[in-house]
């Protein structure tokens, strides 16, 4: 009996431990043997919190601990948005291997939940660790429908049917432009352009450059008659901002040239620097003087820090990043001030795609060129422009010593617009020189029927006429 007895007690023991080993096999890390458990830390990382621009090719993304580690719970990982994965652990290191290409501007979370892994020795469990990152930009692809409606939400009645206009008559007509003279704030150019030619531009450009000295005896941005009566005439009103920042904090001078400020515009996400103060600041008084020509219902074909990338401006020396910021900050914090009146025109240097803001924040783009000889030179600007932006209306803005507009036409450059500079010693004398498009540039230009004035304005006339009544 004795014998018996003794091999059901040996049967229950061995019973016991398979099943003590079995319940210890099912996970990687236990905290109850042994019963001094080392916790292994991070140490380092390939990635870390608030990473920009990474890449989104599948990749190894390597947590190193302070000491030799297994894999614990295979769930205690997890990427959102979702990101298939595999793991693997050696010596002191997990890797977290990415088995597809992530998505392009995205924000992602790596969660390394508790028991991700364990110390080898000790079975002990590493404490949970987030980690969040955006991956790059990505090529630009552009939509191929034309963007009929403007990105502004609720844009006004009258900027509305001014952009229908212009997408109507683009590829057949191009609009003649001229810019405000040396204040910004005047229309002797388009004087200038009448006088010898017998013909209004058909667009009025200004310049809110001296926001930082309005008002003064020689300049008053409150006073917008002469852009009402512009508007009132059949004439497209266009405002352009080469925005001036003081050249140091506490400095009395103001300039838009790079080398000339301590203005840094990577500071502009900091809410406690000096240079976001100035921006919003600036963007208010802006957003003040814009709403004068809102409330006279006179859309304004907007072009704000224009030539995007170049390096001589404070907007582009800190690269295409802030340069979007400070866009995105001007069109949230206008359209929060009601600002619909708008047309969003961006300005862009050949080849800086990368400081497109993006779709839903612009309506048209334009270039600038000087001192092209050969209208196939101007041409190949118009070709490679349409060829980045199928959907957008093109324009040639800010230019000068070009061929005349009807040779670029012939050659295939059908700009929406074309603006020559503004010459500010124009002296309006016959024999004068103009820098950037003389006499005999503006005679043969408006000679031809496929370049509008302002008289050829018909229907912006009859706008301008219905929107004075609603204003009343």
């Amino acid at each position: 009996m004795k014998m018996i007895y003794d091999r059901i007690c040996a049967s229950r023991v061995a019973a016991l431990m398979l099943t003590v080993l079995a319940a210890l096999s099912l996970s990687g890390c236990n905290n109850d043997e042994p019963k001094e458990t080392i916790i292994p830390k991070i140490i380092g990382q390939s990635i870390i919190t608030n990473d920009k621009n990474v890449s989104v090719e599948p990749r190894s993304i390597v947590i190193l601990f302070n000491r030799d580690v297994v894999v614990g719970k295979s769930d205690a990982i997890s990427f959102d948005p979702e990101v298939e994965f595999e793991t693997e652990t050696k010596d002191n290191a997990l890797k977290i291997n990415t088995l597809h290409p992530l998505q392009y501007a995205t924000t992602y979370q790596l969660t390394i939940g508790q028991g991700a892994v364990c110390d080898k020795e000790t079975k002990g469990e590493n404490t949970p660790r987030t980690i969040t990152f955006s991956t790059e930009k990505g090529p630009y692809v552009p939509p191929t429908e034309p963007t009929m409606k403007l990105v502004s939400d609720g844009a006004s009645y009258e900027a509305q049917e001014l952009y229908t206009f212009l997408w109507g008559i683009y590829g057949g007509a191009t609009l003649s432009a001229a810019m405000a003279g040396a204040n910004g704030w005047d229309l002797a150019e388009c004087e200038w352009i009448y006088k010898w030619t017998g013909n209004y531009p058909a667009i009025a450009a200004v310049d809110y450059s001296y926001l930082h000295l309005s008002p003064n005896k020689n300049i008053d941005y409150r006073v917008t008659t002469h852009l009402e009566g512009w508007w009132g005439q059949g004439g497209i009103v266009a405002a352009n901002w080469n925005w001036m920042v003081p050249n140091s904090e506490s400095g009395r001078t103001f300039t838009t040239e790079a080398e000339r400020t301590d203005f840094d515009i990577t500071n502009i996400v900091d809410t406690k620097s000096w240079e976001y103060g100035v921006v919003m600041s600036n963007l208010k008084e802006m957003a003040d003087m814009l709403l004068l020509l809102k409330e006279a219902n006179i859309p304004v074909m907007w072009r704000p820090i224009p030539s995007a990338s170049s390096k001589t401006s404070w907007w582009g020396e800190g690269g295409a990043e802030p340069y979007i910021l400070l866009w995105t900050m001007m069109f949230d914090y206008f359209t929060e001030r009601g600002l619909n009146n708008l047309i969003w025109v961006w300005s862009s240097l050949l080849g800086d795609i990368d400081f497109y803001p993006g779709e839903e924040y612009v309506d048209m783009v334009s270039i600038s060129i000087f001192n092209k000889v050969h209208p196939a030179e101007v041409a190949n600007y118009h070709t490679n422009l349409k060829s980045l932006f199928p959907h957008k209306m093109v324009a040639l803005a800010d230019v000068g010593n070009l061929p005349s507009i009807p040779m670029q036409m012939d050659a295939g450059a059908e700009w929406s617009y074309v603006m020559p500079r503004y010459d500010e010693l124009n002296d309006f004398s016959e024999n004068y020189r103009h820098a950037y498009a003389p006499i005999s540039w503006w005679r043969e230009s408006m000679a031809d029927p496929r370049v509008l004035t302002r008289k050829d304005l018909t229907r912006i006339k009859r706008l301008a006429q219905r929107s004075k009544l609603s204003a009343q």
